[in-house]
């Protein structure tokens, strides 16, 4: 490719605020109440340069014969459309509320809810940027998925070099190309987690703990292919790939992907947008999950040099999968992050040599004393196996 990309400089906010409640009821009840609300701004760029949205009924301003072409991108700051590349997600409020009880002495039950939302900012690489303000020019090796070669090294551009049009592109921009948008009506991922514990303290200054953890996550957010093939033109099997005259030739600029060649296959005029050579949602809300956990815990306290630590964790995570929002597939499976059982020990020895007498015994306790041993193990089950097929998931 010949061109350059350009920069963005960027800005967003995170704004919070929380109230919390610690009450002792007794002397072996405490309650605990809080409720946090936070706020995350979209992202806005110095001078514009992202987008705001993806108008689906637009019409675009161009005449292409037999072919009724809507869809186009619209910039933040311009038209009167906000400076933020989406809206303000301003309902996010997360309550938390938990208790300890002591019922015995020596033996404690907690619990406890609380609801956490996620930044969209730290959930997608994804930033708003839309190629109309690049001049970047990509070699162009084939149209038509490899079957003939378009140019050869003797003229690696034969349609030019583009330049940035930016906004002015208007509905334009990208057309004949590729174009990845936000999801305007996308808001801040969040979970639900609940635990419930019992802890119990034993001779020699050893502490156990035994405790059921869950949490739902919702909301996820996902990106997707906006111009995937719909399974009704499945059964047409290799016809897909039929040459036919391309209509965008002489309409769209010569420099794009979609503007040169003298024909295209059928299968880019079976999807929803066939102005765009791909088409990405970018943060759809539509990734759920949910993590079931027994979790043990025995812990020594530093008694007599020695202090260790021990967990165990036997768990489940379970995906709910939308793979499409075409064509429409949801699955529940095991998670490809998930690792049933989970083991975990460390300890720390303080060494107990020390001798006694004049100055050789000094000298050797300079040697030999304050030394300090340390150990830590790690044993995890294996993450499942991932399978793929090149006809979609198996």
């Amino acid at each position: 490719s010949l061109g350059f990309t350009s920069s963005q400089a960027l800005q967003n906010h995170i704004f919070a605020a929380f109230l919390q409640e610690d009450w002792k009821v007794n002397r072996r009840l405490t309650l605990n109440f809080g409720l946090r609300w936070e706020v995350e701004t979209p992202y806005t760029e110095r001078y514009n340069r992202m987008s705001y949205a993806f108008d689906q009924n637009a019409k675009l301003p161009v005449n292409v014969p037999g072919m009724d072409l809507r869809g186009g991108i619209l910039f933040a700051g311009v038209d009167g459309n906000p400076r933020r590349s989406g809206r303000v997600d301003g309902n996010n409020f997360g309550p938390r509320v938990g208790f300890a009880y002591s019922v015995l002495p020596k033996t404690v039950l907690r619990g406890g809810y609380g609801l956490f939302f996620g930044g969209q900012s730290y959930n997608t690489d994804f930033l708003g940027a839309v190629g109309a303000f690049d001049a970047n020019t990509s070699y162009v090796a084939s149209i038509d998925g490899g079957a003939t070669p378009y140019t050869s090294l003797a003229n690696l551009f034969p349609s030019g070099l583009r330049q940035p049009l930016g906004s002015s592109a208007g509905l334009m921009a990208q057309v004949g190309d590729s174009l990845t948008f936000f999801d305007l009506e996308r808001v801040n991922p969040y979970n639900q987690q609940w635990q419930f514990s019992v802890q119990r303290e034993l001779p020699s200054q050893i502490v156990v703990e035994a405790a059921y953890l869950g949490m739902l996550s919702l909301k996820q957010l996902e990106s997707f292919n906006f111009n995937e093939k719909p399974d009704r033109y499945l059964p047409l099997g290799a016809a897909e790939n039929t040459a036919v005259p391309n209509p965008f030739l002489g309409i769209f600029p010569s420099t794009s992907t979609l503007g040169t060649g003298n024909t295209l296959p059928q299968r880019r005029f079976w999807v929803a947008y066939p102005q765009f050579n791909s088409l990405t949602i970018q943060g759809a809300n539509t990734g759920r999950a949910i993590y079931h956990a027994l979790q043990v815990k025995g812990e020594k306290r530093l008694t007599r040099g020695l202090s260790f630590l021990a967990t165990y964790t036997n768990s489940k995570l379970i995906d709910n999968n939308t793979t499409s929002i075409i064509n429409v597939r949801k699955y529940r499976s095991i998670s490809s992050l998930d690792q049933p059982q989970v083991l975990r020990i460390a300890f720390a020895y303080q060494v107990p040599f020390r001798f006694q007498g004049g100055m050789g015994a000094k000298l050797a306790n300079h040697l030999v004393s304050g030394w300090l041993a340390g150990g830590f193990a790690s044993f995890a089950s294996g993450q499942p196996l991932s399978i793929s097929d090149t006809n979609g998931r198996p």
